[in-house]
Order: structure tokens, then sequence, then C-alpha cells
């Protein structure tokens, strides 16, 4: 059964909503649609988090080959400065808005526009970075016991090795 109306003074013919069991169908999918979408996004959220506080979970995103470059080389990366250089155990140092702890680092170059990480032994993050100059909230469970966090920059190409930077340690006492 098709309902005439006008709509801009033209005449349009149309089958009411829900008149035929396709229209039923294709309503009850959308209001599923709707329903869903948020669960699906939390999902893909979690997938991409790990216990390793940002560190991939994905082998195969990560690249196998790795070099230390020459010191000369435009392709080496330095840590010149950093701080702090030691941290109480348990305690939050340089404390952010957040409450967070951060680190700061000075590099030898700009790192702006390159893909790099901060290697805290075996934990990954991504670090803000301006210039050379780039920083990193660290999370309390690598200042929860005692001991020395050795410290690196990666610079991950998307093409070709991993470039390590020189190794500088955090002295949890």
């Amino acid at each position: 059964m098709n309902i005439e109306s006008r709509i801009n003074g033209r005449r349009v013919l149309s089958e009411p909503v829900g008149s035929s069991a396709h229209d039923m169908l294709f309503v009850a999918v959308g209001r599923l649609k709707i329903a869903v979408a948020p669960i699906f996004f939390l999902v893909l959220l979690l997938l991409g988090c790990s216990k390793e506080g940002g560190r991939q979970a994905y082998p195969s995103q990560e690249p196998a080959a790795r070099s230390q470059a020459p010191e000369n080389s435009p392709s080496s990366i330095r840590i010149v400065a950093f701080g702090p250089t030691s941290a109480r155990v348990g305690q939050p140092f340089n404390q952010q808005a957040n409450r967070s702890s951060a680190m700061w680092f000075k590099l030898d170059r700009a790192v702006d526009g390159l893909n790099i990480v901060l290697r805290f032994g075996s934990h990954t993050f991504r670090p803000v970075s301006h210039g050379d100059v780039v920083t990193v909230e660290v999370p309390p469970v690598l200042i929860s016991s005692p001991g020395s966090i050795s410290i690196i920059v990666e610079i991950v190409p998307t093409v070709g090795a991993i470039v390590d930077s020189n190794v500088v340690v955090l002295h949890v006492q």
C-alpha cells in the first residue's frame, strides 16, 4: 500500500515504514548496530592495550633488525642529559597534574617527526617530543621496588634497522 504525499510541491509515493517484514527487520538491525557499536569500539580499544604499559602486544609489529649506529652517523641518537637520575621507592617524582611521575631526556638532535620510543628495561613507552627534548610519564610499577632501570631511546624507522641510543640508568632507592 503506497501513501501519496507532497514534498516541496512534488508528488511523492512511499510505502509506510514497518509495513513489511523487510522494513521491520531493517529497523531492528539498525537498532542492534547502534547498541553494539560502543561495545565493538571498547573491544578495539582494549586490544591495543597491554600489561606492559604501552608495549606492542603483537610480535609481528616489532621490526627484527637492530643496530647501534656509529656516533657520527646521521642515523644515530644520543641521550646527553636526563632527569631525574634517581627516585625513591614508591615516591612520585616530577609529579604532573594527573599525579603521575615524569622524566625528561635531552637528545643530541631534534626528533620531531621521527617514530621514537623510550625503553625502560622491558617496558616501552611513546614519549612526547619537542625539538631535542622528550618527556614521558613513568608508571608507579617502575619505581615500586629498588634497583637500576636501564633506559634507551629507539628510533623506529618504517624501513631499515632500529637505532638504539646510549644507555642511561634511573636508580630507584
